[in-house]
């Protein structure tokens, strides 16, 4: 419906009622079956209890590379896009499978696409916690500053 229909009816239903389906939305109203309204409310609470899942459970980091995986990107072609290095990929993918129960890239695909949904405040409030531990302790977990980028892992020793 969120694309432009006016209603949803089942081919399972009497005439009657596919008629007068189409009458209401012919006269400017909406027609929604109620078993279809109930199967999709399940599934927007399956997915927003999924997207809950994957919000609390992994780093943004992780959820950053976990994304580019999805997107077909070699651990390589992360770890040049991130400025980390091949092996901390590696680490952050073995956290990610762990913690979302998955056992391959295309597992962890599947189960993104029902993160897709969530929205950037989630993340971004993940990000902030984990900025504002690392301002407590007086550095970001797991990375040191560097003079010329900024921020950059401390395993890769790049600039």
């Amino acid at each position: 419906m969120r694309r432009g229909a006016g209603g949803i009816v089942l081919k399972e239903n009497a005439a009657t009622q596919i008629l007068d389906c189409i009458r209401r939305v012919a006269a400017g109203g909406q027609w929604l079956e109620p078993i279809v309204g109930r199967k999709t409310l399940e599934g927007v609470l399956r997915q927003q209890a999924a997207n809950e899942r994957v919000a609390a459970v992994l780093t943004p980091r992780e959820i950053e590379v976990a994304r580019m995986v999805a997107a077909g990107l070699s651990n390589k072609e992360i770890a040049d896009a991130l400025f980390i290095s091949e092996g901390t990929v590696k680490t952050h993918l073995r956290a990610t499978f762990e913690k979302l129960g998955v056992s391959s890239r295309m597992k962890l695909s599947v189960c993104l696409e029902t993160y897709a949904d969530t929205s950037r405040r989630q993340i971004a409030q993940a990000h902030a916690r984990e900025t504002h531990e690392g301002r407590r302790s007086g550095t970001t977990p797991g990375r040191a500053a560097a003079p010329d980028t900024g921020v950059t892992d401390a395993t890769s020793r790049r600039p």
